[in-house]
């Protein structure tokens, strides 16, 4: 049986024709009057993928939710760009998604 070659795709081809979502460069800080800036997320690249579970685990008030909202659509990033599907969208307070906060007891 003779067997056939199988076209290799790089890691960074293959994630991006199947992502769900994906971030590049992705950062959120706000400006002060002292041209000084609060960096809340670094510069981030993120693939997410049919079928991959997704955790954030880190200390209270880190960015897990800002990166979230980044990644939803619910806000803005200060740079860098989101694309859902390959497609990049613009934050919108009227897009339609589901969304549930973390609730504490």
């Amino acid at each position: 049986m003779q067997e056939t070659a199988t076209p290799k795709l790089t890691n960074e081809s293959a994630t991006a024709v199947q992502a769900i979502i994906r971030a590049e460069k992705i950062e959120k800080y706000c400006a002060q009057p002292s041209q000084n800036r609060i960096q809340v997320i670094l510069a981030t690249d993120l693939c997410i993928v049919p079928g991959e579970i997704l955790a954030l685990p880190s200390p209270s008030g880190s960015g897990k939710s800002t990166m979230l909202r980044m990644l939803t659509g619910l806000s803005t990033p200060t740079a860098g760009q989101v694309y859902w599907h390959g497609g990049g969208f613009t934050a919108s307070p009227r897009r339609s998604l589901n969304w549930k906060a973390e609730s504490k007891s």
